[in-house]
């Protein structure tokens, strides 16, 4: 028997067992426990004037850009598809990027929950952006900027905010593809010695924890920042043979054999070469063999 929308159970149902089976009595307690919990949310929300439950895990991100680069347009269309989830935006320019492409940089589409902040900027200024931001995205990143934040040297804002940002442990994303980044952020016809700084800079930060994306990937790369996965490597170890050991040849292999003046890198059949040393390989000049 229904009253209103509870079910009532009669002592007469019990007894007549057999015309209601276990399933559905389960189902129909299952369903007035889910209507008595929501209606009771719902007076809690109206209670504390909760219009929207997801505020609350709204995120807060600075956004930095460095040099006289421009950033991708694909970096703002992804800054608007964080906008949508409820992402807020505090922008900072460093005072190059201010001086070169502040103007610019004004009149672009930013999302509606973006806000520009011009330099100069304290460090009572920057230390509580820091404070109240979940993550540091970077649109561009110049050399300069990297090789002083590797460095520890916190004079500009750029070099700053990334140190802050990785000593409290946030999470620093920068937008740009890092093979191409390093290609890029220095003019072909500069010297050797300049480019080798510029990568190392930037390799440099990669190795401190800072990730390197597209600007197409960057909603995905800032959804994996926050997303800790199950360790599942355990159990999965002990279900996997032992099997023939294998090295595996990086970056930073191929840059010590092309400083040691070697022009091939001999390997064993077994080895596994990342992308990241096939690229550089390619680009030191340097052959790797299997033996």
């Amino acid at each position: 028997m229904r009253v209103g929308r509870f079910h009532v159970i009669r002592d007469c149902d019990l007894e007549n067992g057999a015309k209601m089976a276990a399933e559905e009595l389960r189902d129909i307690i299952r369903q007035q426990v889910v209507d008595v919990l929501t209606e009771y949310l719902e007076r809690r929300s109206r209670a504390h004037g909760e219009n929207n439950t997801s505020s609350a895990h709204k995120k807060v991100f600075v956004v930095l850009f460095s040099g006289r680069r421009y950033p991708s347009d694909a970096f703002f269309e992804q800054m608007n598809a964080l906008a949508a989830d409820g992402a807020e935006f505090k922008i900072v320019p460093s005072l190059s990027f201010h001086a070169l492409r502040g103007e610019w940089l004004a009149a672009q589409n930013l999302p509606s929950s973006g806000y520009l902040l011009a330099p100069p900027l304290s460090e009572n200024d920057l230390t509580a952006l820091g404070k109240t931001a979940d993550a540091l995205l970077i649109g561009t990143l110049s050399p300069q900027s990297a090789a002083k934040a590797t460095a520890g040297i916190e004079d500009s804002i750029p070099s700053f905010l990334i140190r802050f940002f990785l000593e409290q442990g946030k999470p620093v994303i920068v937008a740009e593809d890092s093979a191409e980044l390093r290609q890029t952020a220095v003019p072909p016809a500069a010297p050797p010695r300049l480019r080798r700084l510029a990568e190392d800079a930037y390799h440099g930060l990669s190795e401190m924890g800072i990730r390197f994306c597209e600007p197409r990937h960057l909603q995905k790369a800032v959804h994996e920042a926050f997303y800790t996965p199950i360790n599942e490597t355990p159990e999965r170890l002990a279900k996997v043979k032992p099997s023939v050991s294998r090295e595996f040849i990086t970056s930073e292999d191929v840059w010590k054999a092309a400083s040691q003046g070697k022009r091939e890198l001999l390997v064993s059949p077994n080895t596994v070469i990342t992308d990241e040393a096939r690229d550089h390989a390619r680009r030191l000049g340097v052959e790797i063999l299997f033996a």
